[in-house]
């Protein structure tokens, strides 16, 4: 299990045996139910988690709806970052899709370990810079791209999402309704079919 922690953090840089030895007595393993909160609206984000089991979203409640801003899927990352490199109150809530299994890693430990060694400095900023380009992209993609261009740019990007995502959940991700989405899916199916 910390063994896959490491080889996400090492697509990055690499990290010394020190520092990871370190690293890995900081872990704390947390077991989540479907449906439960990782991190509630209003609370500050103190962790970054590899989410061994599972699938996470992220969601802000806007004019009384929930909006999925992101999901996190099993063998990835799950924070709000923005809370966590900030350390404010998050302004979104995580939620548990599946029963979850995460291997957490708190903000205070992280920091020392960046003061202490520098190959975990780098996998930090190599990280900060990942999120940073993630958000970029997906800010560009609503901004430039009707529903259907967003939805294509998602099936290129992230295709196992709706394999592991209830459609109402991408449709709301995707700024549409259910029913719209439904519409561009059987658009496109007509389109890629053989005649």
């Amino acid at each position: 299990m910390k063994n896959e922690f490491r080889a996400l953090l090492e697509r990055f840089a690499p990290i010394d045996e020190l520092a990871w030895q370190e690293f890995a007595s900081f872990i704390q393993l947390k077991t989540y139910q479907k449906d439960e909160m990782i991190l509630p609206a209003g609370k500050t984000c103190n962790f970054i988690g590899f989410l061994y089991k599972g699938n996470t979203r992220v969601y802000e409640i806007v004019e009384g709806i929930e909006v999925n801003r992101v999901f996190f899927l099993e063998k990835n990352f799950v924070t709000e970052y923005y809370s966590f490199i900030s350390q404010t109150p998050s302004k979104e809530t995580i939620v548990c899709l599946d029963d979850c299994q995460i291997l957490m890693i708190n903000y205070e430990a992280l920091q020392q370990l960046y003061a202490k060694h520098k190959s975990m400095e780098r996998v930090g900023r190599c990280i900060t810079e990942y999120m940073y380009i993630r958000q970029r992209n997906k800010v560009t993609n609503f901004l430039i791209n009707n529903p259907e261009e967003r939805y294509l740019y998602l099936l290129k990007e992230n295709p196992q999402l709706l394999e592991k995502v209830p459609h109402y959940h991408i449709a709301s991700f995707l700024g549409i309704t259910p029913q719209s989405l439904s519409r561009i899916r059987k658009r496109l199916e007509h389109v890629s079919s053989p005649k």
